[in-house]
């Protein structure tokens, strides 16, 4: 498979969706878009590589206004604001507004297992989300019932999740009583498998009660660890795999997406490439900045044992017979639904592996002891392939 840059994707396929070519120029306006954290964070930067791209293919007609944060809208009111007409295009996590949307809920606990080796892992399992999310009915009905468009409905089961924590926690007798901050419900009941006590804290409330002593462990993905500080206090990393957040969307208003002309909304199409490579180049070198500062500041790398691997795996097991025997109205066959997306993970892990990415390590502590430096890695070729395989179908740029 020959590989292309993104921007050489956007400029092949710029041109049909060009003002131009709708016979007249594009009426200009200024879109109120929202990314999540500050300018300097990966997701950030991926929002604004989308609406730089978005502009370029919309000949400028279409200049977005970058609100950072939560300096107009908070994270859990976007999706909401974004129906409302308040802000046009955002990054949005349903998870933060779960009776809103069920469905989403019902696929967020499907961020089990795939493959854990670097690079490999995080192109596989996000190529496999982002097939799934543009291809399941039900999520992005979901998501315009409520007033929105998705412009990429799912796309962030990139990472298993981990602990970082104060003391070894790499059998069931060490993680006993252990107190860890969790992200949510579904990550409340993995703590509990395993003997622990979950805690919730807010993201400016982490780095004061692990440093406090209000939590003993982290869990969660090496970039939140790294972005976080939190690689000051928790010494000890175990590698567990648990489930991955992934309940994360690109989307647009939807009487904002429905007023703008064809050739606009092809625009929006052929920014996509370009979030991808941003997101996901950023999201690798952090990663690997992760492992390989962890290990020249004393971090200790450690595996589950066997007790503590079985344990999850039974419960993540259990997990999967809940999800297919019981879904909300949108999943009309949940146990196809369930099959489908863990042969959409070994179809990826494939393609992946096809276009040469493979490190040639196991582990990420491998990884680095290998490349001390983070090697170049093309991320044009995996783009392809998306385009190939789902984009170019269901989100067409020409």
């Amino acid at each position: 498979m020959a590989g292309v840059s993104a921007v050489g994707l956007l400029a092949a396929c710029g041109g049909s969706g060009s003002a131009s070519s709708a016979g007249g120029p594009e009426q200009e306006l200024t879109v109120a878009a929202s990314a999540p954290y500050g300018p300097d964070h990966i997701f950030t930067k991926a929002m604004v590589a989308f609406g730089d791209a978005t502009t370029e293919a919309s000949n400028g007609s279409m200049e977005f206004e970058w609100n950072y944060g939560d300096s107009v809208v908070k994270q859990p009111e976007l999706a909401a604001a974004l129906s409302d007409g308040i802000m046009d295009v955002g990054f949005v996590g349903p998870a933060f507004t779960p009776a809103d949307f069920p469905v989403d809920g019902w696929a967020s606990r499907l961020g089990i297992g795939g493959d854990t080796r670097p690079v490999v892992g995080v192109l596989a399992s996000a190529g496999a989300m982002i097939e799934f999310g543009l291809t399941e009915p039900g999520l992005a009905a979901e998501q315009e019932e409520f007033g929105l468009h998705p412009v990429i409905p799912r796309f962030q089961h990139f990472d298993n999740y981990q602990l970082l924590c104060n003391k070894p926690v790499d059998s069931l007798e060490a993680a006993a009583g252990k107190r860890v901050r969790v992200g949510g419900a579904a990550y409340s009941a993995e703590a509990e498998n395993l003997g622990m006590v979950p805690v919730s804290l807010s993201g400016a409330e982490i780095y004061e009660g692990f440093e406090r002593g209000i939590v003993d462990c982290f869990m969660g993905g090496e970039v939140d660890m790294l972005g976080l500080g939190l690689s000051d206090i928790g010494k000890n990393y175990t590698s567990v795999n648990l489930p991955g957040w992934n309940s994360v969307s690109v989307d647009a208003g939807g009487v904002f997406y429905e007023d703008l002309s064809e050739s606009q909304k092809t625009a929006m199409n052929a920014g996509i490439p370009a979030f991808m490579e941003e997101m996901f180049s950023g999201y690798i070198k952090q990663q690997h900045q992760f492992f390989s500062e962890g290990a020249k500041d004393g971090i200790v790398f450690h595996e589950a044992d066997t007790a503590m691997q079985k344990k999850i795996d039974t419960h993540h097991e259990s997990v999967l017979a809940d999800l297919k025997a019981n879904a909300p109205e949108g999943i009309e066959d949940p146990a196809a639904t369930v099959e489908r997306f863990t042969a959409l993970q070994a179809k990826w892990v494939k393609i992946v592996e096809d276009l040469g990415y493979d490190q040639g390590v196991k582990t990420k502590a491998e990884w680095v002891q290998k490349y001390p430096e983070l090697p170049e890695i093309d991320l044009a070729p995996w783009i392809e392939a998306l385009n190939e395989e789902v984009l170019a179908e269901y989100r067409p740029t020409s």
